[in-house]
């Protein structure tokens, strides 16, 4: 049976015959990698990297051209167009993954994690490995997972306590997760792609967001919104997902030097993050935020339970408990 990619190569493969030598079409290959970031945040910077390192660990001979910013498609599309495989590769925060196992959902769960740290090394141990096979039987290989960074909640005014979000229109990415935890925390949760974040918001459509500080800076909300609010509700991992049928081309040592790639982007990933909580927080107050560092975590933390209950309708108790479980 013939996947979509087959048809698609074969149906320029008489044009490719004529434009180019055999030896050059099989000692390169090209591959499409879609994400919905900016190139600066985060996940733009961990595709690059991934996209760099493979070229180096083939010899060149295995090339990602990256496309950054929705630029052939939403999340949606991303994750539909890699089980078709119509795109090769998708680079997304599992926050907006579509069509997937609530299992793999479960991943962005709340208030898991004492600290980044150690929610950087589960995800690069046994919870992440639990993430990737999460994806089994969806036609995506989960090829290795970096980090999107802390959420934090941004608004025109202070996030100190959850009775602070009552009421509030929130935009929240396309995640029952996200939906379901703002909920239980007393807002209105308003998933939006993020790519239309910034129209919905001028639109008055929503007053606040949550996001890592690389993407609140991308966004470029000032204006929009003044204060951010350190809350650090969620660690957000990102994802690099294969398409199914590209991944059975792949010869097993190909396939390693993409698994070993993901794991530069995850460097890169942390790097980033490391950088952008150096510097980041100083770039938006000099570009006018008011920073909130006095946020009452005891009172976030107090609210875990009741948030945990709404996500484990989610995804299931026993997936929460056993990611939970993972994550410790």
């Amino acid at each position: 049976m013939f996947s979509r990619r087959h048809l698609l190569i074969s149906s320029v493969a008489g044009v490719a015959a004529l434009a180019m030598p055999h030896i050059a079409r099989a000692a390169v290959r090209r591959f499409r990698l879609g994400t919905v970031s900016a190139t600066n945040s985060a996940i733009g910077i961990a595709s690059d990297s991934f996209a760099k390192a493979l070229a180096e660990k083939s010899g060149g001979t295995l090339q990602v051209e990256v496309f950054h910013a929705s630029a052939i498609g939403k999340a949606v599309d991303l994750v539909a167009g890699v089980k078709d495989s119509s795109i090769d590769m998708f680079s997304l925060a599992v926050d907006v993954l579509t069509d997937v196992p609530n299992t793999t959902k479960g991943l962005v769960t709340p208030f898991l994690f004492p600290s980044r740290d150690a929610a950087r090394a589960a995800f690069a141990g046994k919870l992440g490995e639990f993430g990737l096979r999460s994806l089994s039987g969806t036609g995506i290989v989960g090829i290795g997972m970096y980090e999107n960074g802390l959420r934090h909640v941004t608004a025109r005014m202070p996030v100190r306590t959850p009775a602070d979000l009552a009421g509030l229109k929130i935009r929240v990415p396309e995640s029952p997760v996200s939906v379901a935890t703002f909920k239980a925390l007393g807002a209105n949760p308003i998933p939006i792609p993020f790519a239309e974040l910034v129209p919905k918001m001028k639109a008055g459509e929503v007053d606040a967001q949550e996001n890592p500080i690389t993407n609140i800076i991308a966004a470029k909300l000032e204006g929009m919104q003044t204060h951010v609010s350190l809350t650090g509700h969620t660690y957000s991992p990102g994802m690099f997902g294969l398409s199914e049928d590209v991944a059975a081309e792949l010869t097993a040592a190909e396939l390693a030097m993409f698994r070993e790639a993901a794991v530069a982007g995850m460097k890169a990933s942390h790097a980033e993050s490391n950088q952008a909580d150096a510097s980041g927080l100083g770039f938006l107050k000099d570009n006018g935020w008011t920073i909130v560092d006095d946020v009452d975590v005891a009172s976030f933390m107090k609210a875990a339970g009741t948030v945990h209950a709404a996500c484990a309708e989610i995804v299931g108790a026993d997936v929460l408990a056993e990611i939970k479980s993972l994550a410790a």
